[in-house]
């Protein structure tokens, strides 16, 4: 984790501390400008949770942040790990339309499905009311709506893991980092 030594003076600090710890510091900055608004405008009695409200200490506020920056950075580069197969998917049935193979029909068949189960998934992640958001620029913004999160996500995830099937390729998960030996 990047932090500043306090009482240091951002020009004292490494420059490739900076580099690194760039993004790290812009969700910092982000975040912190989004609580203080928040904790201005909620009214005490409005609060989601009054009895961590009231005895909400800088540490605790802290923890969430740094987990809430956390997750949604996991978050984040699950969907564009994400959108990054689909857009590579699409580049190959470019290529491939327009040198036009002929090839074995069985492997024209799963071809098709595994372009057509792309094309799926990317209108679940880009097109209304996808999670993500691209501009013509070429950056990716999320688009969160806390109603249909969860169901988002599990739609995602499930025709991502179909795509993934077809293409013979197996992910490494989280869950395989908590085995003992």
């Amino acid at each position: 984790m990047c932090k500043r030594r306090s009482g240091t003076h951002p020009m004292d600090e490494d420059v490739f501390d900076l580099i690194l710890c760039g993004e790290e510091r812009a969700y910092n900055l982000a975040y912190k400008d989004a609580l203080s608004n928040t904790l201005k405008e909620a009214d005490r009695d409005q609060w989601p949770f009054p009895s961590r409200a009231n005895a909400a200490d800088p540490d605790q506020l802290s923890r969430a942040w740094e987990l809430g920056v956390q997750h949604g950075a996991q978050l984040a580069s699950e969907l564009c790990s994400y959108l990054g197969m689909v857009q590579e998917i699409s580049k190959i049935r470019s290529l491939e339309e327009r040198e036009q193979q002929d090839l074995d029909p069985k492997l024209t068949k799963r071809k098709e499905a595994i372009f057509k189960v792309s094309d799926a998934l990317n209108r679940l992640l880009t097109q209304s009311p996808g999670l993500l958001i691209l501009d013509s620029e070429g950056s990716v913004n999320l688009r969160l709506n806390q109603q249909t999160l969860d169901q988002d996500l599990e739609n995602i995830r499930s025709k991502a893991k179909h795509l993934e099937s077809l293409l013979q390729i197996h992910m490494v998960t989280e869950s395989v980092g908590q085995l003992s030996f």
